[in-house]
């Protein structure tokens, strides 16, 4: 596998975990979204998408706790 190849993948891996990490398991989606992102930053060429990825990723760590935290609220009464 190229770099070239890799980058793509860890960029598309990186927004689909996420959008996953909204849905299932914020804090492991979340954290593995923040790891692709972190290895993206390490090259010069793919440093922006990396720091997206990384900032897009903790958004969605927080927004899937929130949205847990508010569909199990309304489950437990």
């Amino acid at each position: 596998m190229s770099e070239r190849e890799k980058d793509t993948l860890f960029t598309v891996l990186g927004y689909v975990f996420a959008v996953v990490a909204i849905l299932i398991v914020p804090i492991v989606f979340g954290a593995g979204g923040v790891i692709f992102g972190y290895l993206l930053t390490r090259k010069e060429q793919t440093k922006t998408n990396g720091v997206i990825i990384i900032i897009v990723n903790i958004a969605a760590t927080i927004l899937g706790m929130l949205f847990g935290y508010a569909v199990w609220g309304n489950m437990m009464g």
